[in-house]
């Protein structure tokens, strides 16, 4: 979701909550432990009936994985809704303005990923085998755990596992002893303290492939000097490379799975 576009901040959380899994079953209570509040609290809160603070308004955006720009946004949204003056409101709608173009100037991944809970990423993201597992499942002939066990080399019982706990989060489902993807994409967030061990886990994979370095592979290493103007024209250019790729993937029909580091393999 792209939470750039809202301007009522009880939206964009009713928003949020059904990205969770499950549609979001069990979310209020998880937000009124995190906010100490009750549940009856935070369903007023959502009505208009009662309003957010600001202090809440921030443990929700921690909750809620936001990034710096996101959480300086749905502030400013919570503030908009607390205040009755109108020069105010206009100062306000002019930042809110001021971060939306900001939003746009780097490429944002796919607006329709989901986000797993604090508890859920810890697991997802601890390793590699869970991301690949789920990733399998969308392709056809990969939805059984033993092939999926015989591909990556790893045992049936531990592939197993790992099904049980991606369909009890909505990532994938199961139908008879056959697992097939549900949710396509997953983001983890600049925020997460697990974004560093989703980034580690991949270039690990990566060394390894690059022990055959097979034909298809492409491993791109330069040490380079630049100037402060001309590196910021090089992530420019990566970053428009990352929003050109990202519209490619969401429909693209599932045969193989790859990685981008930027190093491009097939795992």
């Amino acid at each position: 979701m792209n939470i750039f576009l809202y301007d009522d901040y009880r939206h964009l959380i009713k928003d949020k909550i059904k990205e969770f899994p499950r549609k979001g079953h069990g979310q209020i209570q998880k937000i009124s432990q995190a906010l100490n509040v009750s549940q009856s609290q935070v369903s007023q809160i959502l009505k208009g009936i009662r309003k957010l603070s600001d202090a809440q308004a921030f443990i929700l955006s921690k909750y809620f994985s936001f990034g710096d720009l996101e959480t300086e946004y749905f502030l400013i949204l919570v503030q908009m809704a607390n205040t009755q003056h109108s020069e105010v409101k206009t100062v306000l709608k002019k930042n809110l303005k001021r971060i939306s173009e900001l939003s746009n100037r780097e490429p944002t991944l796919d607006r329709n990923m989901t986000t797993l809970g604090d508890v859920d990423q810890l697991l997802f993201y601890s390793n590699r085998n869970f991301m690949a597992v789920w990733l399998l499942t969308s392709i056809q002939g990969f939805n059984t755990a033993e092939k999926i066990s015989e591909h990556l080399r790893i045992s049936t019982v531990l592939v197993k596992e790992i099904l049980h706990f991606l369909t009890d989060i909505g990532l994938c489902e199961k139908k008879n002893d056959f697992y097939s993807m549900r949710i396509k994409r997953t983001l983890v967030t600049r925020g997460s303290p697990m974004l560093s061990r989703h980034h580690m886990n991949w270039r690990l994979q990566g060394i390894e492939v690059l022990q055959s370095a097979p034909h298809e592979s492409l491993f791109y290493t330069s040490p380079m000097t630049l100037s402060v103007q001309d590196s910021l024209t090089v992530k420019q250019i990566l970053l428009k490379s990352i929003s050109a790729i990202e519209p490619i993937v969401g429909p693209s029909k599932a045969e193989k799975t790859f990685c981008l580091n930027i190093d491009w393999f097939e795992f």
